[in-house]
């Protein structure tokens, strides 16, 4: 019995585009940080990030050092945030509809400045308090100290809401992210092809009807 859905945030409700950040940190003379970010891997400065090992402060400085360049914090975040782009309007509402079918959960590898960012975004554009008001509760990495792909993650959202992993439908885009959750037993739907979340829900009641792509 289906009791609970988990959703990734960035390329499953927000739209993702890497290379707007890895280009806007080149245009301000990063040169080498394609080098070391992309969608598939990057150094292990953006993990301890993701993970709430580091301040914000002290990720920009070790960016900034490492890469031998200097910029003012608001070019920084202007620069790590141009990668996000929107949420298409229509996810909204669908949202709100899973959310009164089944308690829905967010699990994102993410951060403190994309966060406010995105929280920013959902009172400016749809005039929401904040992504909170779109799930029962969200998990983010920076704040659980773990992230994905690693099964802990996965368990800890599980364990906190005592479900079992045939219970809840995990989906996200990250293939490394879907394996995870299929090692810690979770069902996933992996949103590839130009699959999106308007195809796998009921968009008048919000029931999943996306089975044929659980795996």
């Amino acid at each position: 019995m289906l009791k609970a859905i988990i959703f990734d945030l960035g390329g499953v409700i927000v739209n993702i585009d890497y290379e707007e950040t890895v280009k806007t940190f080149h245009e301000y003379g990063f040169d080498q940080f394609r080098d070391h970010f992309s969608f598939h891997a990057q150094m292990d400065i953006f993990d301890q990030y993701e993970m709430g090992l580091i301040s914000d402060q002290d990720f920009r400085n070790q960016i900034r050092e490492r890469l031998n360049h200097w910029v003012s914090d608001s070019e920084f975040d202007h620069a790590w945030n141009m990668m996000i782009k929107d949420i298409p309007p229509e996810r909204i509402p669908l949202l709100e509809k899973v959310k009164s079918f089944y308690p829905t959960f967010l699990l994102s590898n993410t951060n403190s400045i994309h966060i406010e960012f995105f929280n920013r975004y959902v009172h400016e554009t749809f005039g929401l308090k904040d992504l909170s008001v779109l799930f029962n509760k969200m998990y983010y990495s920076f704040e659980v100290h773990l992230r994905k792909p690693d099964v802990a993650i996965y368990e800890h959202v599980l364990a906190d809401q005592n479900l079992k992993p045939d219970e809840v439908i995990f989906i996200d885009d990250n293939p490394n992210n879907i394996k995870g959750s299929r090692l810690a037993g979770i069902p996933t739907v992996h949103l590839t092809n130009g699959l999106e979340i308007t195809d796998i829900f009921n968009t008048e009641t919000g029931e999943f009807t996306g089975w044929k792509w659980v795996e």
